[in-house]
């Protein structure tokens, strides 16, 4: 919570998907936190999200949702 012009603003917590900006390199890569270099299959989406790129994405959203969740679990582990 922020307090604006008086009054007091709720600030939204940061989504469990959303990647540190130190995470973050300007061209839209994912930096290995552990290396500091561009994590090749990952990249960021326009509105902060981790995605996982792979040939292999010709599948359903439904597919493509349960593989980002599984890969988010994976590189939270890790982090």
């Amino acid at each position: 919570m922020i307090v604006r012009d008086g009054r007091q603003v709720l600030v939204p917590a940061p989504r469990p998907d959303e990647i540190p900006s130190a995470w973050q390199s300007p061209g839209g890569s994912v930096l290995d936190p552990v290396t500091g270099r561009p994590a090749a299959d990952w990249r960021l989406a326009t509105d902060g999200r981790l995605i996982l790129i792979t040939a292999a994405d010709q599948r359903s959203y439904d597919e493509l949702a349960a593989v980002h969740a599984e890969a988010l679990r994976e590189w939270n582990s890790v982090a």
